[in-house]
């Protein structure tokens, strides 16, 4: 069987574009010897840029270095030479995907100049049969759902005796259920408009029927432009604020929220940040609940009314925006969104 026949036999399990990549370099590892060989991941937020794979010593920083280098008009191709080396990228768009990098020397390329044109193949294949398959997945239950919370909403709509006070709850409940659910199905639009980051946060925190005077906010560059949908990051941010909130029992003096810059280090792209963090030191996150929390439902504030949609929309409207949520606990929680500054 010839290399290429091989190498689709060997992926032909694949199960994501990292799995193809690990399982490419290992078929490379396995069947062309001793080739200095190493896989590079890209995420598209603030120096996100790690080693996969390599059987080289060369560090993370040589590498950064030796792509800042290469000159900027070269990444019009997916193959780059350039100085000793050739480099095969699984995308160009560095701003919204994850880009898996293979670095070969080039006195070594021609060897396995096949299989990464194979790589290349079955990684677009991959790539848009995933995203094929999530769309159509996607329209299909978000017409399912959005008939389902017609009917409820009709449900609800009738009149309830009004002395029936769990009923009303209940039905409160329904109705922000419904409206958070039909908000993270629906796709949307976004409206930007260009405004000065402490007007985005103050006019933001006015709309929260909470006493915000006392937090603690440290804003650098407060009068630095970011564009934005205004309303829909309102209502991500509001959401962090408001989780702060129930956490510390409203005690403000205990939330704090830090907005700064955040210069890119990435070799692939110039695309500098703006962090907004809100740092509070009340109830904590159990560790065990964090792969959770910004799942749709997950709440531990069920019995409050809650419907476990507040991280979950708001992670929806950030990554609209091309950013991030990242979230760390410890003694203190601290949430960030990480935005695109332009």
């Amino acid at each position: 069987m010839s290399a290429p026949n091989s190498y689709l036999t060997h992926c032909q399990n694949s199960t994501s574009l990292n799995d193809l990549a690990i399982k490419t370099f290992q078929f490379i590892e396995d069947n062309f010897g001793s080739i200095p060989l190493t896989l590079l991941r890209h995420s598209p937020c603030p120096g996100n840029l790690e080693i996969v794979k390599t059987n080289t010593r060369i560090s993370l920083e040589s590498w950064i270095q030796l792509f800042k280098n290469i000159d900027k008009q070269s990444y019009s191709t997916s193959v780059i030479y350039s100085g000793e080396n050739v480099y095969c990228f699984s995308s160009l768009i560095f701003s919204s995907d994850i880009i898996y990098t293979f670095i070969i020397p080039k006195d070594q390329y021609e060897k396995i100049e096949e299989i990464i044109q194979e790589w290349h193949t079955l990684n677009h294949i991959c790539k848009n049969s995933k995203d094929i398959a999530l769309n159509e997945t996607k329209n299909k239950y978000s017409n399912l759902i959005s008939q389902l919370m017609h009917d409820v909403q009709s449900l609800i709509e009738l009149n309830p005796k009004k002395n029936d006070e769990q009923l009303l709850k209940r039905i409160d409940y329904q109705k922000s259920l419904n409206k958070n659910l039909l908000f993270y199905i629906r796709d949307f639009d976004l409206y930007k408009s260009e405004i000065e980051i402490v007007k985005l946060v103050t006019d933001s925190l006015k709309l929260l029927s909470l006493n915000v005077d006392d937090i603690s906010m440290e804003i650098l560059n407060p009068y630095t432009t970011i564009s934005v949908d205004v309303e829909l990051f309102s209502k991500a941010f509001n959401a962090i604020v408001q989780n702060a909130a129930e956490a510390t029992q409203s005690d403000f003096s205990k939330i704090q929220i830090r907005i700064f810059p955040v210069d890119s280090i990435s070799p692939f792209s110039s695309t500098n940040w703006i962090a907004f963090e809100v740092i509070d030191s009340g109830s904590g996150i159990s560790k065990d609940f964090l792969p959770y929390i910004k799942n749709p439902f997950f709440t531990t504030k069920k019995y409050y009314g809650c419907s476990g949609f507040g991280l979950t929309n708001a992670e929806k409207i950030i990554n609209a925006h091309r950013g991030i949520i990242k979230i760390e606990t410890g003694s203190n929680t601290k949430i960030t969104m990480l935005i695109p500054e332009n």
